[in-house]
């Protein structure tokens, strides 16, 4: 047996029952207005949309292309892993656990405590370094630049007024901008 259509309902009579509903329901219909901010990435022919505020580090290019996006992504994995965050990180398990030895953090995090010992070692940078750092971060350039291992030689270097010179020295000969940095005094 075929379904029969639905009642055809006249038009006049369909506006006549949408008034009286409006008239006598309490709930009115709304329209909201949402703005958000978002920027496209064209990998090849593909166009993606990303929503959220354009990453500062790429504010100045008109189109993303894939290439930059590439660079970008590959930023934000090294400052994920940038080793004076990954050092306070362990002072706080260290805190926060009341573990007293690297091998305890090393067993708690899955994580080789000689890496561990590495990374609190940098820790004894003099404050002008790691504030340096720390307000700079943002900074491409630098995160990349500055690894576990440079950041080791600088605290390898001996006392403060040589750690400074070794940074300068470091931030010249990678021709890195060296901003506040204390110069070593003669």
């Amino acid at each position: 047996m075929p379904a029969s259509p639905a009642p055809r309902i006249p038009a006049a009579e369909m506006r006549r029952y949408i008034r009286r509903a409006r008239k006598l329901s309490r709930v009115r219909p709304r329209t909201f207005w949402y703005e958000y901010d978002y920027y496209t990435v064209t990998i090849g022919d593909e166009q993606r949309f990303h929503f959220g505020v354009r990453p500062q580090d790429l504010a100045h290019l008109e189109s993303i292309k894939k290439r930059e996006w590439e660079r970008h992504v590959a930023y934000l994995a090294r400052l994920e892993q940038f080793p004076l965050d990954k050092a306070d990180y362990y002072v706080r398990m260290r805190e926060n656990y009341a573990i007293n030895t690297v091998r305890g953090l090393g067993q708690l995090t899955g994580e080789d405590w000689s890496k561990i010992a590495k990374l609190l070692r940098i820790l004894d940078l003099p404050d002008a370094i790691k504030g340096y750092l720390r307000n700079h971060k943002d900074e491409p350039e630098i995160v990349e630049f500055f690894t576990l291992g440079r950041l080791l030689d600088i605290v390898r270097s001996g006392d403060e007024r040589e750690q400074l010179y070794q940074f300068r020295k470091m931030m010249y000969d990678a021709d890195l901008e060296v901003g506040l940095v204390p110069e070593r005094e003669r």
